[in-house]
């Protein structure tokens, strides 16, 4: 019971919530970075990117 206890309560990655990051903007490196450390920091287990319209950075290209 223990160790369901402390599973529920710190679940590993496979269990915790993916959220839709959609990317509509200048994308800037380090900026990027920040947000994926929220991420992790805030309990999320992954995070699925998504580049929308608006996006200013050419996806996939050089930067």
């Amino acid at each position: 019971m223990k160790d369901l206890r402390n599973l529920l309560h710190n679940p590993p990655n496979e269990y915790r919530p993916i959220p839709f990051w959609a990317w509509n903007a200048r994308l800037e490196a380090e900026e990027s970075r920040r947000q994926v450390r929220e991420l992790f920091e805030k309990g999320n287990g992954g995070f699925f990117m998504h580049a929308r319209g608006g996006l200013t950075t050419p996806f996939m290209g050089d930067e």
